[in-house]
């Protein structure tokens, strides 16, 4: 298998900035914060070397890691109104429909 893991993306950018402004809006001082995202893709899949193989990852993971000095109960409840209202984690954990248009110019 020809394959990458990812160490970091966009989608877990959006997510930090998102933790640290709900944290702050809350009066929680965070000291650090960190997203570590996991998956395999099979690169055969992905540059066409076999059809069997899907061009993407079937499965993700990510780990936040959090210090500051709110609760584990406040920190729960952000992470839990982050993944309700993050664009990025609505579009990565469900279906959505794409409209693609090609312009050759």
């Amino acid at each position: 298998m020809l394959g990458v893991r990812p160490n970091g993306d966009a989608a877990g950018a959006q997510r930090l900035h998102d933790g640290g402004v709900r944290s702050a809006v809350r009066g929680i001082t965070v000291e650090s914060l960190e997203i570590e995202t996991d998956g395999e893709i099979d690169l055969r899949g992905f540059l066409g070397i076999d059809a069997t193989v899907p061009p993407g990852y079937e499965n993700l993971s990510y780990i936040v890691r959090i210090k500051g000095n709110g609760t584990k109960e406040e920190f729960a409840e952000i992470h839990e109104a982050v993944m309700a209202t993050s664009p990025n984690f609505y579009n990565v954990s469900r279906p959505v429909t794409l409209k693609p248009t090609l312009v050759v110019e």
